[in-house]
């Protein structure tokens, strides 16, 4: 009896455990399908990812991975949003992923597809859950081959990253709201913060929390507390994801118009016009049909079973009275689409990327159910199953067969169809970029990066850090707009083929790598302007022009064309400056036909002595004229102020350069020497006392080496020589040498004697050299001088003095009239001779060692400089003084004249005080009541 029993117990415990091994077997079969699953996505996700584009949102989104992953940067913003904004840094954090193994971006590609293949995974995972093992198969497999969601996988996309996101929302609401999990209720609403993170337009699957949450509320009314916990703590964790972004935002609001962009964004509106269908048909047959697809009866087919299947879980749903989990998933399909519409948000397809597995648990679930021979009553699932719509034999097999067909036709479209390459493949960007490091370090030049204008330049941003990290080699990055640096040696230049602004650059190209462009850029020495001032111009930035290079040698501005120039510029400054150049092309007028504003240099590539170009691009009106001088007029401004041209001592001489660059043709005269007068402009009439003033415009037509200078003559109508002196053609420049094509434009003030008698003068200029051989004929013009109304009658003085200041000017005296709380001196002077320069007068009043108030001028207020006046003429000036402001007492007044260019005064002597080491005249004593 006892041996029995224990026989019995024993087989009973053998049976137990061979049912549970058997069970456990089952279970993990129920798995194994997933693994050929998986490697087939996950094959055709990776599988030839440097065939694809690689464009300017996956080189921004790469920077800024690149720059988490090696410098150790943080960021709270990620790639700019189509809805004004910008989008969540949760991608270029995971993107820094695959960065911190390797800066190859095809790793990064790759990542999305195995990013895109955990997503096929949780697709078999919850359609077999809720459906049965033959959904589970059929969608992952239809989602596994689908040929957008296989090629769409291989970008790198913030939107690409968010359908496992996505699916863990769904299935963990499901898990937790309908199947009662506690941790799975918590995880839900995080995942959501997460999808939404990755695109916001994921967040118009919020409503699918709100239906199950009160599914479940309503359920189960014992668990209401519990339920409520749950929720709270999600919602914060939630809550929490997204301060970093929230942070972001709330900065570039600072320095953005938000609400303007976000009223000036694109919308659906803008198609809803221009299609057969209604603005949502429209959307969803976009969304749906999907791209890459081989077009023929079975996309529509496919398509077909979406909206098919969509309506049968809907059914369903209506006829069980049960509306989880089936009407979930036909939720998480059209509630993006849907709500994108009605808010009339802007949208492509891959907006809704993250929210597209949605279309194959309901492909799974409908043909599943087709497909299944009885319902599924499986450990782990569902008590309840979802039965199939029909339990007939040629519909099971119709459906295996319409999934088979589906598979086959995406594969066998995969493997065979060549489509057309995209502009320019990873695989060539990345090759352009070794093929040009490589040349780099073969001919030991820089290399410089040429970014191309607009979104598309950020690729090439990009492939620079790849340069430095996959080779160790630091190049430069030349941005659009942006000046160039010029090495001694010359560089290895690579950029976009398709970057026309700066062909010009690439007009010696050697290589063609895909459609990239490498080739040398010549050494700095072969960019010597040929537009040029006749010594380089210095600006208060610190920086000094030297001149334009153009781009076709010897071409002019023409209307109706783009005319294109380089201004050279060299940085003499170790502060690296941060500024606009502008360059407008005038006439003798001064009227603007073109105008050019670029971009300075970036302050990182900024070294004192570096030698520069920046491009200048005019796009000339029709109406330029054919024939006339024009000038190009430039300079340097940034946000607060416009940069001063200076000479050799700081001095400002202007707030801008000039360089004609057209003459009248022929010229007014040449000389043997090469030297020709283009343009002269005397004043003319003038009143005596007042200097010639003469502007000139010299031209070079050839190589100049002799040191010229100019003689000026000036005759009366007797042909007597009432006055000459010679200057150098350029002032203060002595021995220069000018280039063929040099223009110079000079102002020459020419002191006559300032007694002339009125009439008409001829005035002759002769180049001569320093020994004063004369060259050629003179250049002759004629100048007016009108008389002046002039003093040689000394006025009654109640005060006089008989003060000489530097045996030039004698002060006769004064009045002094003190009206009320104003004191008003009125001083008497006369030239004792010709008087070379302009002196300013002063008047001190002091009290006691303190000079309480004082005047500085010239006289009759700068109107009547000292060297017009003519010999033995009598000058008077008037000064006043408020005297409200002083305090009562007795003061000083003294008086004098003074070089303002050496600041030095003139000894004042009085009439009986020769030895007087005096420098001003102390005129008497004023009483202030």
């Amino acid at each position: 009896m006892s041996a029995g029993f224990n026989a019995g117990q024993i087989n009973n415990t053998f049976d137990k455990m061979s049912s549970k091994y058997v069970n456990k077997v089952k279970g993990n079969k129920k798995y194994t399908i997933l693994i050929p699953i998986l490697l087939l996505a996950g094959f055709l996700r990776t599988h030839n990812t440097g065939d694809e584009f690689f464009g300017g949102d996956d080189a921004y989104i790469s920077i800024k991975a690149i720059q988490i992953a090696r410098y150790g940067e943080t960021h709270l913003l990620g790639p700019p949003s189509s809805l004004g904004l910008v989008h969540s840094p949760l991608s270029v954090y995971l993107y820094a992923v695959p960065y911190l193994f390797s800066p190859d971006p095809r790793g990064a590609q790759v990542f999305t597809g195995l990013v895109n293949t955990i997503a096929v995974g949780l697709v078999y995972l919850i359609a077999r859950r809720y459906f049965g093992q033959t959904a589970g198969i059929i969608g992952a497999l239809l989602y596994a081959v689908h040929p957008h969601m296989v090629f769409a996988s291989r970008v790198i996309n913030n939107a690409q990253l968010g359908a496992p996101f996505v699916m863990l929302f769904i299935f963990t609401g499901l898990l937790g709201y309908y199947e009662n999990k506690g941790w799975a209720r918590i995880s839900h609403l995080p995942l959501l913060s997460l999808a939404g993170q990755c695109h916001p337009h994921t967040f118009a699957l919020a409503p699918i929390s709100v239906i199950i949450i009160a599914h479940c509320w309503y359920r189960r009314p014992q668990q209401h507390r519990t339920l409520l916990a749950h929720t709270a703590v999600g919602a914060v964790i939630a809550a929490l994801l997204l301060i970093p972004w929230g942070v972001g935002l709330y900065q570039f609001s600072q320095h953005v118009d938000v609400l303007q962009r976000l009223q000036d964004m694109p919308s659906t509106g803008e198609v809803q016009h221009t299609t057969s269908y209604a603005g949502l048909g429209h959307i969803f047959d976009l969304a749906y049909t999907m791209e890459r697809v081989p077009d023929n009866w079975l996309r529509t087919v496919q398509a077909a079973i979406t909206v098919s299947g969509s309506a049968w879980l809907l059914f369903i749903t209506i006829r069980r009275r049960e509306i989880l989990p089936g009407s979930i998933f036909v939720l998480g399909l059209i509630l993006v689409p849907a709500i994108t519409w009605m808010m009339q948000v802007h949208w492509v397809i891959d907006y809704w990327w993250s929210s597209l597995p949605n279309a194959f648990l309901v492909q799974g679930a409908f043909l599943g159910s087709v497909s299944a021979s009885k319902t599924s009553q499986e450990q782990g699932q569902l008590k309840r199953a979802w039965s199939s719509p029909a339990n007939i034999r040629h519909l099971k097999w119709a459906s295996f067969l319409l999934v088979f067909c589906l598979l086959a036709d995406h594969v066998t479209d995969y493997i065979f169809t060549k489509r057309a390459p995209p502009p320019i493949s990873l695989d060539d960007l990345v090759s352009a970029m070794d093929t040009a490091v490589e040349r780099s370090m073969e001919v030991d030049k820089e290399m410089m990066v040429i970014v191309s204008p607009g979104h598309g330049g950020l690729t090439w941003a990009f492939l620079r850090e790849y340069a430095l990290f996959e080779h160790g080699l630091k190049s430069t990055l030349v941005l659009p707009e942006r000046a160039l640096p010029l090495p001694d040696d010359g560089a290895v230049l690579v950029g976009d083929e398709s970057n026309q602004i700066r062909a010009f650059l690439f007009s010696n190209e050697d290589t063609l790598v895909g459609n990239a462009r490498l080739a040398l850029l010549p050494p700095a020495d072969y960019f010597i302007p040929d537009l040029r001032p006749l010594r380089p111009l210095q600006f208060s930035n610190g920086t000094e022009v030297h001149g334009f290079f153009r781009q076709v040698p010897g071409s002019l501005p023409t209307a109706g064309e783009r005319w294109t120039v380089f201004m050279i510029w060299k940085a003499n400054s170790s502060t690296p400056q941060d500024f606009q150049v502008f360059t407008h092309i005038v006439d003798d007028h001064e009227h603007k036909y073109a105008q050019s504003d670029v971009r300075g240099l970036l302050t990182e590539q900024w070294h004192n002595g570096g030698l520069f170009a920046s491009q200048l691009d005019f796009d000339l009106p029709d109406d330029l004229p054919n024939v006339g001088p024009l000038y190009l007029r430039f300079g340097m401004y940034d946000s607060s102020f416009q940069a001063n041209v200076v000479d050799d001592n700081g001095n400002t001489t202007g707030n801008y350069g000039v360089i004609q660059i057209r003459i009248d043709a022929p010229p007014l005269t040449s000389w043997s020497n090469s030297l020709a007068l283009t343009n002269i402009h005397v004043d003319s009439p003038i009143q005596q006392g007042q200097p010639i003033i003469a502007n000139a415009t010299w031209f070079a037509s050839n190589l100049i080496t002799d040191n010229l200078q100019l003689e000026w003559q000036l005759f009366d109508s007797n042909n007597v020589l009432m006055h000459q002196s010679v200057t150098d053609v350029v002032p203060d420049v002595s021995g220069s040498r000018w280039s063929a094509g040099v223009f110079s434009i000079q102002q020459y003030d020419l002191q006559i004697p300032t007694d002339l008698t009125p009439g008409m003068y001829r005035l002759e200029l002769r180049v001569v050299s320093l020994q004063r051989e004369i060259s050629g004929e003179p250049y002759k013009t004629t100048v007016e001088v009108i008389a002046r109304d002039r003093t040689f009658d000394t006025p009654a003085l109640t005060h006089l003095v008989k003060a000489k200041f530097g045996g030039e000017i004698e002060l006769l005296g004064y009045d002094l009239d003190k009206k009320a709380l104003n004191l008003e001196l009125t001083l008497v002077w006369r030239a004792l001779g010709n008087i070379t320069r302009d002196y300013k007068y002063f008047v001190h009043l002091w009290k006691g060692e303190q000079v309480v108030a004082q005047v500085d001028s010239m006289p009759r207020e700068w109107l009547y400089p000292t060297s017009w006046w003519a010999p033995q003429e009598v000058v008077s000036e008037t000064v006043s003084f408020d005297m409200n402001h002083l305090e009562s007492g007795n003061y000083i007044l003294t008086t004098g004249f003074y070089n303002p260019e050496s600041g030095e005064k003139l000894p004042a002597v009085l009439q009986h005080d020769e030895g007087s080491n005096a420098v001003w005249v102390t005129l008497g004593e004023v009483s202030h009541e």
